[in-house]
């Protein structure tokens, strides 16, 4: 069963891999409908609201968070758990350098101070709260390249207090000093839980103000400045969010990892078919001697043996290597495959606008150190080029054994004279020793052969020991004059820190002043306040005729008042007379109802009781008529029909007068109304 994300309110797989995410659930509403192509809205519980968006082709998914550290690491938890792998955060934040950050400015977050309140219980205290350089350094360049020139980007302060309190002093002003650009409340969990969650996470926020100049009003979240920045920052977010999800930044970590994996153990793999080849080869080549050897002393069925096990040997030799071989070549080709795939997108990466402000290619001069030597760079070639020759040659063992390779140096460094390449050629005894010593017993040609390649690497090796001793000794002198020229950039550096401190010590004081000024004008303005209330006329300065306009006034005031109180008990009066006499009609009514249904009871009473009477009676007669037929045995059936015909007529009779006496009760029920 998929995971469900009890606060968010939706399933693991719902949303897509690139999420960006708000602070207000009505901004994201505003991000997924005004600036999206299309967009789905999965769930709305709490300050959490999160939709499913297309923006240009690219699936990408929006998400709030709400205010503070706590609910926005909530959010941030349960969006990884159900499928998010980046998480770009597009927020506000306040300036804490209002002389160079303005409001509608764009700040990008490299790293955020931990005092959200939240993270020391995620991660050890000392541990750094960063973002992901490659998408902070993307931010920055797409904004850069779509013309906002007054993006910053550097270090933000998480605080989880909005509103500081006069008990304890606010580290605003000791974090700007150290560095910081900005302050908010939800970077740090960002990245704290990104880095513990392995997964990748930027921030970028737009100035709402500074806190350090609230007194001055410096707090505008809604006005035109902001408003505007907003909007930059949604089409700056968005296109970055596009591209990490087309995958233009290159290959993951994971995936450079697997690459390197898979190269290495392609490596280790032609090693080994190497070492078998060889091994295979030198043990075919010494049955062969050996066979050679001793076929003058065999039989034929034992030579015709032999021979026929040295060929299956051979045989399977060959289609052995022929498997090894076509393994390796297929891992190859599929190696080749994803390295080609690799450089594509390496490609579209260098044609991408995140690595400077236009669309340029990559270029390694560009990149290169401006303080290296060229000295060094051209012997650090030498030597690469020197390495490169001698593994082309077959290495340190010129592509023999070690086995046979230290027994060929045993019996050359054991010569007491150093002779040159071509006196050693000429002296067919050593040649025949170094025969003789080989455990592979190789040829006399390829011992002559593996002695010429023996000079060349000494000689190389040679070439290369020097070449590292110049480098060596380049470097410490380069080391030395760049150690120089370091100290001097920082001195320079401090020198200009100290420029920098200083001035901002002046505006600091300046500040001060202004506000002192502020405060004295206000003084003086209650001053003048309070002498104008002074000045004013007192109770004793009114004239008679203003004490007698004011008491005629009162006068007023309380006859209207009594008047309309008098006018509101008249009002209840009126209401109550009305209510007792609706009160007497309903009971007048209520008691004409229970006459009539008495006297209905009453008539049904006495209609039910005429016909049972009625009914006795003619049962008598039944029972005389026949005991009356009984005693004279007459037909019964003509004494019953004929009791019958007077029963009926009895009955016809006692009907009409039923119905007589029903209309003049109706006839006296009419009158009855309408007297």
């Amino acid at each position: 069963m998929p995971y469900e994300a009890p606060h968010l309110k939706i399933f693991e797989g719902d949303i897509n891999p690139v999420v960006l995410v708000v602070g207000d659930p009505f901004r994201a509403e505003i991000v997924a409908t005004k600036f999206c192509d299309n967009f789905k809205e999965l769930s709305f519980n709490r300050e959490y609201r999160s939709y499913n968006v297309e923006f240009e082709g690219t699936k990408l998914s929006i998400c709030s968070h709400g205010i503070g550290g706590p609910g926005a690491m909530l959010c941030f938890e349960e969006l990884i758990k159900c499928g998010a792998k980046v998480i770009i955060r597009l927020g506000t934040c306040g300036s804490l350098k209002p002389d160079t950050i303005k409001t509608g400015d764009l700040v990008v977050s490299t790293g955020a101070a931990r005092e959200d309140g939240v993270t020391q219980y995620l991660v050890p205290s000392g541990f750094p709260a960063v973002a992901d350089i490659n998408i902070a350094l993307a931010l920055y360049n797409t904004a850069k390249s779509l013309g906002i020139d007054n993006c910053h980007l550097g270090i933000s302060l998480s605080s989880a207090l909005f509103y500081p309190g006069p008990c304890e002093d606010s580290t605003m002003l000791k974090n700007a000093t150290a560095g910081a650009l900005s302050i908010e409340m939800e970077n740090a969990p960002l990245f704290a839980v990104a880095s513990v969650r392995s997964i990748r996470a930027a921030a970028i926020g737009t100035v709402d103000g500074s806190p350090l100049r609230w007194d001055e009003g410096d707090y505008d979240p809604h006005g035109d400045a902001c408003k505007k920045g907003k909007e930059l920052m949604f089409t700056v977010g968005l296109a970055v969010a596009k591209q990490l999800a087309l995958g233009q930044y290159g290959l993951t970590n994971a995936e450079v990892t697997d690459l390197r994996d898979e190269n290495k153990c392609l490596e280790l793999a032609y090693d080994k078919w190497e070492d078998d080849l060889y091994h295979a080869v030198t043990t075919i080549r010494s049955k062969v001697r050996n066979f050679t050897v001793d076929a003058p002393n065999l039989s034929g069925e034992t030579l015709r043996k032999n021979a026929l096990e040295l060929e299956h040997r051979i045989t399977r030799y060959k289609s052995q290597q022929k498997v090894d071989f076509d393994s390796i070549t297929a891992e190859e080709e599929r190696l080749g495959g994803l390295l080609e795939n690799a450089t594509k997108r390496f490609s579209k990466w260098q044609q991408s606008v995140f690595l400077a402000g236009s669309p340029k290619k990559y270029d390694p001069a560009a990149y290169q150190s401006k303080s290296e030597d060229p000295r060094l760079e051209e012997i650090r070639r030498a030597i690469m080029k020197i390495a490169d020759q001698v593994a082309r040659e077959g290495g340190r063992t010129g592509g023999w054994s070690v086995a046979d390779h230290d027994a060929f140096l045993k019996v050359v460094n054991g010569r007491q004279h150093q002779w040159s390449g071509t006196e050693l050629l000429r002296d067919n005894e050593i040649i025949d020793r170094i025969v003789w010593k080989l455990p592979s017993q190789l040829g006399r040609e390829e011992v002559e052969e593996h002695i010429r390649w023996w000079y060349r690497h000494n000689e190389l090796e040679a070439d290369k020991r020097a070449l590292m001793e110049q480098y060596k000794e380049r470097k410490d002198v380069w080391q030395k004059k760049r150690g120089a020229a370091e100290e001097a950039d920082f001195q320079a550096e401090r020198r200009a820190a100290d420029k920098r401190k200083a001035a901002e010590e002046a505006a600091r004081l300046d500040r001060k002043r202004l506000i002192e000024q502020w405060k004295k004008e206000k003084e003086e303005a209650q001053v003048r306040e309070q002498a104008a209330a002074a000045d004013r006329p007192t109770t004793a300065d009114v004239t008679q005729a203003e004490i007698e306009r004011r008491r005629r006034n009162r006068q007023r005031i309380v006859a209207y008042r009594e008047e309309k109180l008098r006018r509101e008990e008249e009002d209840r009066k009126l209401n109550r007379q009305r209510e007792a006499v609706a009160r007497r009609c309903r009971s007048m009514e209520r008691t004409k109802f229970e006459q009539r249904n008495a006297e209905v009871i009453r008539r049904m009473t006495r209609v039910r009781s005429q016909r049972e009477v009625m009914e006795i009676k003619t049962e008598r007669k039944e029972r005389k008529v026949a005991w009356i037929a009984a005693q004279l045995s007459a037909p019964y059936d003509s004494v019953v029909s004929r009791l019958y015909e007077t029963t009926a007529s009895q009955k016809g009779r006692v009907k009409a007068r039923e119905v007589e006496e029903k209309e003049q009760e109706e006839l006296l029920e009419r009158e009855r109304e309408k007297s």
